[in-house]
């Protein structure tokens, strides 16, 4: 038999989870900043130091120098909008359990009341 209490519990590991889930996007998100800036900074860098003959020579030489920067910073940037997601299942699965509680309340109390049959 579903009891309050144990609707209660099962709100409070969801909020937790939404809580936890809030805390690793907003990681995400510093970390996908910072990845940028350190990529732009190290791609500025690079442009000024670049020796090639033509543009496309200096372009290449960037984008070898800069490489992992870019790399880490696109991880990053992945790493965010997989923590997005997974942020906003926790929000969906939160209102879902909140709406069912909701439900299930009322049933308890009709059936309590012997309102239902």
């Amino acid at each position: 038999m579903i009891t309050a209490d144990a609707i209660s519990r099962a709100l409070d590991l969801r909020e937790k989870r939404l809580e936890a889930s809030q805390e690793a996007y907003e990681r995400c998100v510093n970390e996908a900043r910072m990845a940028e800036v350190t990529y732009r900074l190290a791609e500025a860098k690079a442009a000024m130091l670049a020796n090639g003959t033509n543009a496309e020579k200096r372009k290449a030489e960037v984008m070898v120098a800069t490489a992992q920067e870019f790399e880490a910073w696109r991880i990053a940037d992945g790493l965010e909008r997989s923590s997005k997601s997974a942020l906003d299942t926790a929000r969906a699965l939160l209102d879902a359990g909140r709406t069912r509680a909701s439900s299930l309340r009322t049933e308890m109390t009709l059936a309590t009341s012997g309102l239902r049959t």
